[in-house]
């Protein structure tokens, strides 16, 4: 298993753990601690609108926001913006993604899941695949690096926003 650490502050760090499954299948999964409960760090993750203000990749989404419904989801890719469309599957208040792969035959069964633990904080689980045949070979090692960096960023990034409104700006981000 390979783990790269992006830790930027005194909490645990964010770290992505990538498993080798097979020759043409591997697994990414990071995670990262949340100082705030997890119903906050839901609405800052599912607004919609604001994700652009904050997020490094995941801009947006559009559609009916509802398990099974089709969604366009807006990132940032290696310095452009890319609009796929995926088959949600949605859990309110606990996980979203989508389980058709981004490039056929490569990436598959993206999650971004908020766990609440018993102290008041929130565990925040962003996780992958990249398996399929030959394609995986060719294309999967360029989005596996670039996952690698940007989930990490994106978990820190989510938390420095669910914290930093937390601490006087609370009020406007339920308004």
């Amino acid at each position: 298993m390979q783990s790269t650490s992006t830790n930027q502050s005194s909490e645990p760090a964010t770290e992505a753990h990538v498993e080798r499954i097979s020759p043409f299948h591997r697994r990414i999964h990071t995670e990262i601690i949340i100082n705030a409960p997890a119903e906050i760090v839901w609405h800052v993750l599912t607004d919609w609108d604001r994700l652009g203000e904050w997020s490094p990749t995941l801009m947006g989404m559009r559609g009916e926001i509802r398990h099974g419904q089709a969604v366009e989801c807006e990132y940032r890719f290696r310095g452009s913006v890319i609009k796929p469309k995926h088959t949600l599957h949605f859990e309110e208040g606990q996980e979203f993604g989508w389980s058709d792969p981004m490039l056929p035959g490569v990436v598959d069964r993206h999650r971004y899941r908020v766990e609440a633990l018993p102290d008041g904080r929130t565990r925040f689980v962003q996780s992958d695949e990249v398996r399929g045949g030959l394609l995986s070979l060719l294309f999967g090692w360029l989005f596996m690096r670039e996952m690698v960096t940007s989930y990490p960023a994106f978990n820190h990034a989510l938390k420095q926003r669910v914290e930093g409104q937390r601490t006087g700006h609370e009020a406007a981000l339920f308004t």
